[in-house]
């Protein structure tokens, strides 16, 4: 939908029906394949999936959407075009976002406003999702439809936002430089004991090479430097394909320790993409010194391709980095490089989805003889908790009063709030509870003649001392419909609610 809001113009819906049509029935078998990967549902933790899912489809379709808006407008692809769409439909989405927030703020307003006069009408309304999807789905597409038109507006905006880059990218290249001149009195193994530095050096160079497009945009207009900061600019620029490099190097060395994660796959697919806009800047320069800024369209336009073929085939099987992640540490096994007993079945079954559920149901098998290894993955496959580790306490939920009914499905929805390993804040800096107590009343709170329930979570938390707990949040649910309901209750008294228990 924001796609064909933002590429629909007068006299090209013809036109534009095709592809658009194409490309939803490309996205709605991507997304059966990555819904597939969460089957069995609820066995296995499949956050995951929806996060990473929702990243990658958004960038390949920001980067369809430039291609599609020109087909639509019967122009040929050009850099020139694809820069001022990339812009222009950026800052549409986030004004349209920001006018969101400001309509919700004043529906907010609105609700308290009312509540004064002792009107609860609106404030429950208000805080319905039949009633707010549609409403802020609405003014989202109010706000794009109004701000696309303003064009001169958003390329002002754009103006303003290269100019403010401008003087950031001499400075962002220049640290690059002295960073690199730094590295041999200090030597590489202070970059990877960080176990942050591939990250760091691939963040170095995203931000560097985004300042260079938005400075430079398509290299055929006016040069944005006088000519000396142009050539020190592009001098700093040859060192990016060392930057890429050492990030390399530091991502193999994480790999022959480890082995091949998700996380690390990912990372190499980032460090093949940027390595690309590098190393083409850098043959550019080679080439043509200072006129090296008209290769820009030719290099930017076929790895912006290459961009949106990666964020579709990562959610297919094709390119599935879940079950490279799996063969990669089975294979480690199997040659010996990782002992069957030391395997990480917390991550397979946490973090690799259906891949890993399936694997760690095979491994379950084949290690039929080594009842601790089974336990292991039993224990990984079926912990309520996603930070639950080996001996801490898991309480029993507590009933107030202790003969207190609660319905089946109502108690799943209660099981899954026992997390247990909370990151609580101390004098001392973050501390992780190792326990949760979990109470549940029977109430009355809306006064309807029918039982609520009322879901108490204490912390242990080390200020008061050993077996002392503090309020961490109180949910209330209600029936409506068939559905439960449930909002969340504030607390007022002191924060050691030590015998509250009792």
């Amino acid at each position: 939908p924001l796609m064909l809001l933002l590429a629909l113009e007068r006299g090209n819906a013809r036109r534009l029906a095709g592809p658009m049509l194409a490309f939803a029935g490309l996205l709605a078998g991507l997304a059966a394949y990555v819904g597939f990967q969460a089957t069995p549902y609820e066995a296995f933790p499949s956050h995951g999936l929806q996060r990473v899912y929702v990243i990658s489809i958004g960038i390949a379709c920001f980067k369809a959407l430039m291609y599609l808006q020109q087909w639509a407008g019967r122009q040929q692809v050009s850099y020139a075009a694809l820069f001022t769409h990339s812009w222009r439909n950026f800052l549409v989405l986030g004004l349209g976002a920001l006018f969101v927030g400001a309509f919700y703020l004043v529906l907010q307003l609105w609700a308290s406003l009312f509540m004064l006069i002792g009107i609860d009408l609106f404030r429950e309304l208000f805080r319905k999702d039949w009633f707010l999807f549609p409403v802020l789905g609405l003014a989202h597409g109010i706000g794009i439809v109004i701000f696309r038109n303003l064009t001169t507006v958003i390329d002002g905006i754009t103006r303003l936002l290269r100019g403010l880059i401008m003087l950031l990218l001499p400075l962002i290249l220049l640290v690059a430089v002295v960073f690199l001149a730094t590295l041999p009195f200090v030597g590489l193994d202070a970059l990877w004991s960080t176990k942050r530095g591939t990250g760091l050096l691939l963040s170095l160079m995203a931000f560097a090479l985004f300042f260079v497009n938005a400075v430079y945009q398509d290299g055929r207009g006016e040069a944005p430097y006088p000519m000396a900061v142009h050539r020190l600019v592009w001098i700093c620029l040859l060192v990016l394909p060392v930057v890429a490099g050492l990030a390399l190097y530091g991502l193999s060395l994480r790999v022959g320790q480890h082995g091949w994660s998700v996380a690390r796959c990912w990372g190499m697919l980032v460090w093949v993409v940027l390595t690309l806009y590098a190393v083409g800047y850098a043959v550019g320069i080679l080439r043509r010194k200072d006129d090296w800024t008209v290769t820009l369209a030719r290099v930017n336009t076929g790895i912006g391709l290459l961009v949106l073929a990666l964020m579709l085939l990562v959610n297919s099987p094709l390119l599935d980095f879940r079950k490279s992640a799996v063969r990669s540490q089975l294979m480690r096994v199997e040659a010996g490089n990782i002992d069957r007993a030391k395997l990480d079945v917390e991550y397979f079954a946490r973090q690799l989805a259906r891949p890993g559920h399936l694997a760690l149901e095979a491994l379950k098998e084949q290690a039929a003889d080594d009842p601790r290894l089974v336990a292991r993955i039993e224990s990984a496959m079926t912990s309520p908790a996603p930070y639950l580790q080996s001996g801490q306490p898991v309480h029993p939920i507590e009933l107030r009063p202790a003969d207190l009914e609660v319905p089946g499905d109502l108690r799943a929805e209660i099981e899954a709030l026992r997390v247990i390993g909370f990151n609580i804040g101390t004098a001392e800096g973050r501390y992780v509870s190792p326990a949760a107590r979990t109470f549940v009343f029977g109430v009355d709170l809306d006064q309807n003649g029918e039982t609520d329930y009322v879901v108490v979570q204490l912390l242990e938390h080390p200020d008061i001392g050993e077996g002392g707990y503090r309020f961490h949040k109180a949910i209330h649910f209600y029936a409506e419909g068939e559905r439960w309901q449930r909002r969340e209750l504030g607390f007022k008294g002191p924060t050691d609610v030590a015998g509250l228990y009792d």
